[in-house]
């Protein structure tokens, strides 16, 4: 029995075959994944876990596909689209809002239904891309703020198979990282506190931040800030300091307005970008001996 007919007596859900990863990925650009799967319940996410742990197949997570870099996935991916909501529940007694967010929301839906509602806390989150699940495992941030300071809980399906949730304190959070990127759980879920706030307030705010994101290169595909700053550095400087603005293999192009955005021009390939950010990271260290951490996730090389 291969794996397709395996997960196919199984799963309420379709699964694909061969299916290019470009579409579903903010490159534009992407290897394959042998079996693509879009689950709309815990319980079918169960299921596929409890295939692996018997089958010991790769299992790959993909939100809106930002801050990847993929190349061909032989396992299973499995999509968090499925599990696309947010409700929204006022305590007005306590000025309190609590959002509930499927993992497949995008967190920008989330930022602009925050705006129209005047509730405050998720405006430093304006123009970050990529759903909320994506968000909280790599706890999506800027200027200092980031999602976990937002964060409830999390009910997600463990490795073994289980739906658990997890309180904020159980989570070990900090720049740009959460312990749930190293548990292998999928997140179905998650729960934010907002406050009440004046909607005027809360557009300057969010106006502000959007202020501070205007020069990224919009106008390409791309997949966010490709490295971490570091404790004392920007990335951004570094890598303009070093001369790696503009550079480019194919259509793979450091971009001219942020060093630390890698743009597709239009035909990029993944090998290309991969080469290409390699040899900046290669840079930054000769000349300024600092190792760049990657803050995009690179897979299936």
């Amino acid at each position: 029995m291969d794996l397709r007919e395996l997960l196919s007596r199984n799963l309420s859900c379709p699964i694909e075959e061969n299916v290019s990863l470009a579409k579903y990925c903010t490159f534009g650009t992407g290897g394959k994944a042998k079996y693509l799967i879009s689950p709309y319940s815990a319980l079918d996410v169960v299921r596929i876990m409890n295939a692996r742990e018997q089958y010991h197949f790769p299992l790959f997570f993909l939100g809106n596909g930002s801050n990847v870099l993929l190349s061909d996935i032989e396992g299973v991916v499995i999509l968090s689209s499925g599990f696309n909501y947010a409700d929204y529940y006022e305590c007005k007694e306590k000025n309190k809002v609590i959002i509930e967010v499927g993992s497949g929301h995008l967190l920008k839906s989330v930022v602009k239904e925050s705006i129209r509602r005047g509730y405050k806390g998720f405006e430093f989150a304006v123009g970050i891309p990529g759903t909320v699940g994506g968000a909280v495992v790599g706890n999506a941030g800027a200027q200092g703020i980031d999602v976990s300071r937002l964060l409830l809980w999390v009910e997600c399906v463990t490795t073994d198979g289980a739906v658990i949730r997890m309180d904020s304190n159980d989570i070990v959070s900090g720049y740009r990282y959460s312990s749930l990127s190293e548990s292998g759980c999928f997140i179905t879920k998650c729960a934010f506190e907002a406050a009440s706030g004046d909607v005027r307030l809360i557009k300057e705010k969010c106006l502000e931040y959007w202020s501070k994101r205007s020069h990224q290169p919009y106008a390409y595909k791309n997949a966010g800030c490709i490295f971490k700053n570091t404790s004392n550095y920007s990335a951004g400087r570094l890598l303009d300091e070093c001369g790696c603005k503009g550079k480019r293999i194919g259509d793979a192009e450091i971009s001219s307005l942020h060093a630390n955005f890698c743009v597709n021009l239009g035909n990029a390939r993944v090998a290309d970008i991969k080469k290409l950010i390699y040899e900046c990271r290669d840079i930054v260290y000769e000349k300024k001996g600092i190792l760049l951490d990657f803050e995009v996730k690179i897979f299936g090389f």
